[in-house]
């Protein structure tokens, strides 16, 4: 704490405060620990080939430390009086708290704010090539939403002056801008390659910027450090570097740890693989778009599993994202990804986060939220605090993707291609996987919209996909490859089971597996709720286990009420025939009743739920309507 005498001390902008325990961590600091996660990030090979993608060439080193300067610059903004205020509870502030998202882009344009931004070397940064400007308002909208940079700002920010010492925006600016020019050398000779000005990689950029804020933000990776140190950068690149192997972007000591173990065997413990699996594993590593149709029981999960495998040894992904159309398939499905990891990895295998809303599970163990951004899990009395950090990507649902395998909900990818807060840090983490995307037969024309517009972001960055079905029409077929939809005669005459690559236009007929499966389809005219609980209870009572799904929860809602109401009905006409047999109640039970599954529960409830789900379709429960 200053003393109340030294009216002439200079208050050091903090970045990142922790007012309960009175500690801050200088803005310069802070700032360096965001560029040099960043710059750790885009040192990886596969996240630097998509960042070449996305930009349409490769980008040289002095590009590269262009970007990690604007990304430096992303909390320019809290050089505000307003904003430094918020970090000093204990003094009398006489600014007006404020932002530092609006403010940052303000320090950027011409006026009174203009020699903040001499300062931050705004003029150097013009002669960047014309998009400077967009990547430096994507790296400002780093807490996941844009924004449009205001046309003028009227309030300059004069120094600010308490008992315990003043604060001088300008000087600070000063001495920031004097570090961005020591500890990024590379990016200030004149000349050079103009920044990519590609608009898909403005937003892949954004993304990956948020990311970096989110890593340099953990208190865990970065102490913090009050006052400025020159010599900072290096302790930050250092922390940055060896961070990335911790939380599991950095992934390239596991590669050797496959070697030779790709096999069938190594992955499920069987000997032959299914035809389907066969014709998957055949596919070559560059073919980036493959779609597997298949019946249900073929093995499409262990060709997925397989062809990540194989795609990660040869360096071509860092990681697998499988996306699954419910909560309930998402969790079984879990369990039998993490005994494939165990299996093929060892001892040191992967954490396969579960990425479904409610849950905190990596691997085997379950999380608990606490205040501040921190977790308890349930093994940490036996963990080490490497394995701890493992799990970064399982503490929270924006860094899901983040994580080297997550099995999910598909609505966690197709949040990358939606305008909703952190699209860009999903698509960006998504970028490094193999996007698998099961049931594609499930998905509505809405749906199918979203997920298509996510394949071609994922596609142009150099991603590899693949998409799996037991029905898939040739419509959504042509959709996602991008050719003429087929007439009917062409369409019946497609094989199947089938392999489609996007590179090919002829599909790979795969032989039938031997075993039979007969499945009957039969229409209803509607989904009023009377005529579903009636054939509900009726398939329920000839020993049928039936899983009605709507599309709304007002029509799951009424749905389910039709059911009970219908079910209670016939009990109490029973009961009156005879009435010493109790008549067994069909609908799924939780907790002593009868219990109707939705999104809108609270998130403890939904776990629940989802167990309730799972053990009234298992095959040894007698006939229930979930």
């Amino acid at each position: 704490m200053f003393r109340s005498d030294m009216t002439s001390t200079q208050l050091a902008p903090w970045g990142k405060a922790d007012t309960k325990e009175g500690v801050r961590h200088h803005l310069a600091h802070h700032c360096m620990d965001v560029a040099a996660c960043f710059e750790a990030m885009t040192a990886l090979p596969v996240i630097k080939a998509r960042l070449d993608a996305a930009a349409g060439r490769r980008l040289c080193p002095i590009v590269m430390a262009r970007l990690a300067v604007l990304c430096f610059l992303h909390d320019a903004g809290k050089l505000s009086p307003g904003f430094q205020g918020k970090g000093w509870p204990d003094l009398t502030w006489p600014v007006q708290r404020g932002g530092h998202v609006l403010e940052g882009a303000g320090i950027f344009i011409r006026g009174p704010l203009e020699p903040v931004g001499t300062e931050l070397m705004m003029d150097l940064l013009a002669s960047w090539g014309e998009s400077t400007e967009a990547l430096l308002l994507a790296s400002i909208s780093h807490h996941g939403r844009p924004f449009q940079r205001p046309d003028s700002w009227k309030n300059p920010w004069p120094p600010v002056k308490t008992a315990q010492g003043i604060y001088d925006p300008l000087q600070s600016a000063r001495e920031i801008g004097a570090m961005l020019q020591r500890w990024f050398p590379l990016a200030w000779p004149a000349g050079g390659e103009d920044l990519p000005d590609r608009p898909a990689f403005q937003h892949f950029y954004a993304g990956l910027v948020a990311l970096a804020d989110w890593i340099g933000s953990d208190r865990r990776l970065f102490p913090f450090v009050d006052a400025l140190d020159p010599a900072y950068a290096a302790r930050a690149r250092h922390v940055a570097a060896d961070a990335m192997g911790r939380i599991g972007l950095d992934v390239q000591g596991l590669q050797p740890l496959v070697s030779g173990r790709t096999g069938f065997t190594h992955l499920t413990g069987f000997d032959l693989p299914r035809p389907a699996q066969a014709a998957a594993a055949r596919i070559d590593g560059d073919e980036r778009l493959v779609i597997l149709e298949a019946e249900t029981g073929s093995g499409k999960t262990e060709a997925a599993l397989w062809r990540f495998i194989r795609l990660f040894e040869r360096g071509a992904v860092d990681s697998l994202y499988f996306a699954l159309p419910t909560r309930a398939a998402a969790v079984q499905l879990h369990r039998r990804v993490q005994k494939a990891l165990d299996r093929v990895f060892g001892a040191a295998a992967p954490e396969a986060v579960l990425a479904v809303p409610g849950y905190m599970r990596s691997g085997t163990a379950t999380g608990m939220a606490l205040p501040d951004w921190r977790v308890r899990w349930d093994d940490e009395q036996d963990a080490d605090e490497g394995r701890l950090l493992a799990r970064w990507a399982a503490e929270s649902g924006r860094r899901y993707l983040a994580a080297m395998v997550a099995v999910g909900t598909v609505d966690q990818a197709m949040m990358a291609a939606l305008k909703v807060k952190h699209a860009h840090l999903r698509g960006a983490a998504l970028a490094r996987s193999l996007l698998v995307i099961d049931e594609v037969h499930a998905s509505d024309a809405y749906m199918t919209g979203i997920q298509t517009r996510l394949l071609d972001h994922h596609l142009e960055r150099g991603g590899h996909a693949l998409l799996m079905s037991a029905t898939l029409g040739a419509v959504a077929r042509s959709q996602w490859l991008k050719r003429r939809l087929p007439d009917l005669d062409q369409a019946v005459e497609a094989p199947y089971p089938a392999v489609w690559r996007n590179t090919i236009q002829a599909p790979e007929a795969v032989p039938a597996d031997g075993r039979p499966k007969r499945v009957s389809i039969s229409l209803m005219p509607g989904m009023e709720a009377a005529a579903v609980a009636a054939e509900a209870l009726a398939a329920a009572r000839a020993g049928a286990r039936v899983l009605v799904i709507r599309n709304t929860v007002d029509a799951a809602v009424d749905c389910w009420t039709a059911i009970r109401d219908a079910q209670d009905a016939d009990r109490g006409a029973e009961d009156q025939e005879a009435p010493d047999q109790e008549t067994p109640d069909l609908l799924m039970q939780l907790a002593g009743g009868p219990a109707l599954h939705h999104g809108r529960f609270a998130a403890e409830d939904r776990v629940l739920l989802d167990q309730a789900v799972e053990a009234a379709l298992s095959p040894m429960t007698a006939a229930r309507v979930a």
